[in-house]
């Protein structure tokens, strides 16, 4: 049996793709009244859950561990949706306490899901831990600086401070950990060759 490819940048980016209609999918359904606050943020949470079990499983498999999407990916997925459960309860927060209402009592659906639609760009984050917990101890990798010449303070010196080994690396491009937060464009290369995803542009 031919042994399965590693999933590519075009699974990613079909991935984060998908989670940004979903959750504009659930924005449209609190702005049409279908669903309040409290109950769009529950299942944003179980959105969130899903899709980070998925980026996962693809970060896993682009380190070179194959096989489908199990437990331990769904495991680090709810962990990551548990954490921005905190983040999301305060934009349901500002949602009842009218900072979305317009002069006529109407939700803005166009600023809702701009808002919410960045959740998705934490995906990346999650991908880029599997990606790492998946990595061989005996590899190192490099954080390469991102496709943008306004780089964060934090980046640059993580750069510089390479390479690392994957028990060093606590945090990940990404993973809203550096001052970037998750407009992070960095990426992780192994020395033997092997990049993890790139930011979509």
């Amino acid at each position: 049996m031919a042994r399965k490819k590693r999933p590519i940048q075009a699974d990613f980016n079909r991935l984060q793709r998908g989670a940004e209609r979903r959750i504009a999918g659930l924005c449209r359904r609190l702005v049409d009244g279908k669903l309040d606050a409290a109950a769009w943020s529950d299942q944003m949470v179980g959105a969130l859950a899903e899709r980070h079990g998925a980026a996962a499983a693809l970060g896993r498999q682009k380190a070179g561990r194959p096989g489908p999407r199990g437990k331990e990916d769904d495991q680090l997925g709810d962990a990551v949706a548990t954490l921005e459960a905190k983040f999301l309860y305060r934009f349901q927060q500002d949602i009842e306490g009218g900072r979305y209402t317009d002069d006529d009592g109407e939700l803005d659906g166009d600023r809702i899901t701009a808002r919410a639609k960045l959740y998705a760009r934490r995906l990346l984050g999650t991908a880029n831990e599997a990606f790492v917990l998946a990595t061989p101890a005996d590899t190192l990798l490099d954080w390469h600086l991102g496709y943008t010449e306004d780089n964060c303070d934090d980046c640059p010196t993580l750069a510089e401070n390479g390479p690392y080994r994957p028990e060093d690396l606590t945090f990940f491009p990404r993973s809203g950990d550096t001052r970037c937060l998750f407009n992070c464009k960095c990426s992780l290369v192994r020395q033997d060759g092997i990049t993890s995803f790139l930011a979509p542009e």
